[in-house]
């Protein structure tokens, strides 16, 4: 009995081009757009005095916000949560918007752009957010929160 070769193919032509999109991607320049921020410390001093009884969440949304031939803006929103468990109060709300700017081969496909955005952009920007946060709070008086590394949209207990 002769054995058959599987045939797999681990890239199509699509994977390539999105890779050489990604290859020649220059990430120009990463800044803070806005911030807001509200802080409740009577609130938050309550809530850090009971332990386990915080929660963070984290949102985050990734959009593109221009699009040219060569080149292209991305914006990340993120709003910071904690949140009283019991009181569902919320003494600390921070909001902030990353914009990046980015340069590639022309001419730019749509659709790679929109890619980037939803997937590999967050691995950019991530780190300045978690770092923003970790910093703000310092500054705020309060003992500095830190971020988790991964930017998944889940509650986290602090």
């Amino acid at each position: 009995m002769r054995k058959q070769k599987k045939l797999i193919s681990t890239s199509s032509l699509s994977t390539r081009e999105y890779g050489r999109f990604l290859r020649n991607l220059d990430v120009v320049a990463v800044g803070l757009e806005q911030v807001s921020a509200k802080l409740d410390r009577p609130g938050l001093a309550r809530l850090r005095s009971k332990k386990n009884n915080g929660i963070r969440k984290i949102a985050a949304l990734y959009r593109v916000d221009a699009f040219e031939g060569d080149h292209f803006d991305l914006t990340a929103t993120f709003k910071f949560f904690y949140t009283n468990r019991e009181t569902k109060e919320t003494p600390l709300v921070i909001v902030c918007d990353f914009r990046s700017h980015f340069h590639g081969e022309k001419p730019l496909s749509e659709r790679f752009v929109q890619q980037f955005a939803g997937a590999e952009f967050r691995l950019i920007v991530w780190p300045y957010f978690r770092q923003f946060i970790f910093d703000t709070t310092a500054r705020m008086a309060i003992a500095p929160i830190t971020i988790p590394l991964t930017d998944e949209n889940e509650q986290t207990r602090s």
